[in-house]
């Protein structure tokens, strides 16, 4: 027995090592994990791992068939296909591996090395070997390309070179007679070429030139240069120069501080050498204050405001200076601004045709007083506004107006038990008739677990389900407004509400037939203007819940027909959203969200679901980004263990989203995911999901209600890898 476990941590630890970016990440990191189905010492002193070999270190992970671990040759044999994954930033997948007992020398053929899931290099071969004093990997006649590879043709651009070094210490690339190739025809050669890989965020260097045409500065090439001046600084300097002799230079200048940024922006321009130069100048910065306020401030100055314009800067038409004072707490936030503005257009006699200075409070009131240029005059205005960041004081107040008496509850955060329990201490000695919801989700929910158990003898554990009693409301829940302000949970039409539990590190759900909402109001226009991060989480959770009653095992003919309907349209709406603001999309969205929360109310929900109600709990990440996040890798699972029906639909569900985003259709998951990450959605360590939790997760999701509609029921080894590749 001794014998076996000095063999398999030998194994374990070379192992590792190959994942490990230098010795010394090994022995910070801790010791690492395998799993396979068989393990077996022979007599001639080789270890022999198979069956779905799973060697886990830190955030990395090889996957393999089978490895033979030869102790008196000190080498290591890996039969593929072998995947080597690092979180997000690289993936190397090899047909075939024989590496020394170190893996620092070796040989990988038939290898592909994926970046920071941006750009992939194929190679015939890769050696691990150590070159220039550092270990490095060197892919020999290799093709580097971010475009995906279609068997219809060749990648809009790649790069072809002899050699190909990564060095993962400096992350930087190193290509030895390399070939530009567009479109499959070679357009340049390079003896030499050393670029920074994509998982390197801040590199000095020229940045892509772009081709402009400015009305004062003519049809000329912009360039970049960026430079780093340490952790928490960096300037970005854009010469231009036109055809006509004209020059530009634009900068930008960033400060990360304790308290935030500081971003300066400007530009230096003429439009010929006997010309005066011209110049601008933006500032933006923010600082919290004591007791929960915040200021900010945003400046723009320019001695001409045509530059602006004329110089293909910006269509600004104003030149505004504004400072804001913010408070947010668990009402709401309140805010007071200074705005002066200066317009950048002028009338004949060249003299601005407006200036003013508004002064206003983000509550209810606004006053401007306008400045003309051209006249010593003040005239003053006033205007009631109302612009809170939630509709609960000026909805208290038209309540009162229309003789209602109304307690307003705040919900700052997704719902959980001490929360609900203090909601219920305040409404029920009011003994309210009705219960009105105004918010996303996290809000519909809170406000339906109130109109549930206001009524009810018990507390919230004598009903909610698996951690708690699971019993039935003894009381009709009390009826419900719900006004959804997100396009996400569709829990304006569902039958119950999640409620998270960090003590149990769950979420689970209070379940009852009477807890749909007695009214829906769905108005995209309260959605407008939702923040970007909010709009991709809410919209792929909405995505999430037409797929999975789609492709899960209770699906009906009704939530077929809903899901099916939305689907296509909610893709194509939530990609809008992302590039610019648009009422249709959001409208779009809105009903997504409702026929969502329909479908699953019929047809029921899946795996994603499964180990999002679990992580949410752990981690306390946002269950829109979980489930978004999670999507992809679900797919791929439930293809990979799916029959000929589950398959079929799932392919119906990539078709649509091969639709939307291109690409192939068996590649849409990914597609998506790739797509996703790029607008800033993060991964699941990033939401706090700790990857030793990961066996946890999965056992604990197994039993969740959602699970039981999936359309396959995977083991916690299949779960534990979709988790590890979101």
């Amino acid at each position: 027995m001794r014998h076996l476990l000095a063999l398999l941590a030998s194994v374990i630890a070379a192992v590792a090592l190959w994942a490990a970016r230098a010795p010394e990440a090994l022995a910070q990191e801790g010791p690492a994990t395998l799993v396979a189905d068989r393990v077996e010492v022979l007599a001639d002193d080789r270890l022999v791992a198979e069956g779905s070999v799973e060697v886990y270190h830190g955030v990395r992970r090889l996957t393999a068939p089978r490895i033979v671990y030869d102790r008196a040759l000190g080498r290591i044999f890996i039969e593929g296909p072998a995947v080597l994954t690092e979180g997000d930033a690289m993936t190397l997948v090899a047909s075939e591996a024989d590496l020394d007992d170190r893996l620092r020398s070796g040989i990988l053929r038939g290898a592909e090395l994926t970046l920071a899931r941006a750009l992939r290099i194929r190679a015939e071969e890769a050696e691990r070997a150590r070159l220039d004093g550092l270990t490095r990997t060197r892919l020999s006649r290799a093709a580097a390309s971010s475009c995906r590879v279609c068997d219809d043709g060749p990648p809009l651009w790649e790069i072809r070179a002899r050699t190909v070094d990564h060095d993962t210490l400096s992350r930087r690339l190193y290509f030895r007679d390399a070939q530009l190739r567009v479109a499959g025809v070679p357009i340049l050669w390079m003896p030499y070429l050393s670029v920074p890989d994509p998982t390197l965020k801040r590199a000095p260097g020229l940045l892509r030139p772009r081709f402009l045409i400015t009305t004062a500065g003519g049809a000329g090439l912009e360039f970049g240069y960026f430079q780093p001046l340490g952790r928490s600084r960096d300037l970005t300097l854009y010469p231009f120069v036109g055809d006509t002799g004209a020059q530009r230079l634009r900068l930008r200048y960033r400060e990360a501080f304790a308290w935030g940024m500081l971003n300066i922006d400007g530009a230096l321009a003429r439009k010929d050498a006997t010309s005066g130069v011209r110049g601008y100048a933006e500032l933006t910065t923010g600082a919290p204050l004591p007791r929960g306020f915040r200021l900010d401030l945003a400046a723009r100055a320019t001695g001409q405001g045509a530059i602006l314009r004329d110089w293909g800067i910006s269509d600004a038409e104003r030149l505004e200076v504004e400072s804001t004072l913010s408070r947010t707490n668990r009402l709401g936030t309140t805010s007071a601004r200074v705005l002066s503005w200066r317009s950048t257009r002028t009338g004949p006699a060249g003299i601005e045709r407006d200036r003013g200075l508004v002064l206003g409070t983000g509550s209810e009131l606004r006053r401007w007083l306008r400045l003309p240029g051209d006249a010593g005059r003040i005239d003053a205005a006033l205007q009631a506004n109302f612009d809170r960041s939630d509709a609960q004081s000026s909805g208290t107040t038209s309540l009162a107006r229309a003789g209602l008496a109304a307690e307003a509850l705040g919900c700052p955060a997704e719902p959980m038990l001490d929360m609900l329990e203090a909601g219920l201490r305040a409404a029920r000695p009011h003994r309210p008739d009705w219960v009105i919801a105004i918010g996303g989700g996290a809000a519909l929910d809170l406000g339906k677990a109130l109109a549930a158990l206001i009524p009810a003898a018990g507390g919230p554990l004598d009903h909610l389900e698996v951690v708690g009693r699971g019993l039935p409301l003894g009381a009709d829940p009390l009826p419900l407004i719900a006004i959804p302000t997100t396009a996400g949970t569709g829990s304006e039409a569902t039958r119950n509400a999640v409620i998270g539990l960090p003590d149990h590190g769950r979420k689970v759900s209070l379940r009852d037939d009477r807890m749909m909402p007695r009214i829906a109001l769905v108005d995209p226009e309260l959605m407008a203007g939702c923040p970007p991060a909010v709009t991709l989480a809410s919209g792929l959770d909405a995505i999430v819940q037409l797929i999975e009653p789609l492709i899960g095992r209770r699906a009906t003919p009704f939530s077929d027909a809903l899901a099916r309907a939305a689907l296509g349209p909610a893709l194509a709406a939530l990609k809008r959203l992302t590039e610019a603001e648009d009422p249709a999309a959001r409208a779009t969205m809105a009903w997504a969200a409702l026929a969502g929360g329909i479908a699953l109310t019929n047809g029921g929900l899946g795996a994603v679901h499964g180990l999002a109600g679990v992580i949410g709990g752990r981690s306390g990440g946002a269950h829109g980004a979980i489930c978004g996040t999670l999507l992809g890798p679900v797919l791929e699972m439930n293809r990979a263990l799916g029959g000929a029906a589950t398959i079929a639909r799932i392919d119906e569900v990539c078709a649509a989203i091969a639709a939307t985003f291109g690409g192939a259709a068996t590649d849409a998951p990914r597609t998506l995911a790739d797509w996703a990450r790029a607008q800033g959605l993060p991964d699941l360590g990033a939401l706090g999901l700790d990857p030793a939790d990961l066996a946890g997760v999965a056992r604990d999701a197994l039993g969740s209600s959602s699970m039981q509609g999936n359309p396959v029921m995977p083991d916690e080894a299949a779960l534990r890898a979709a988790m590890a590749a979101a």
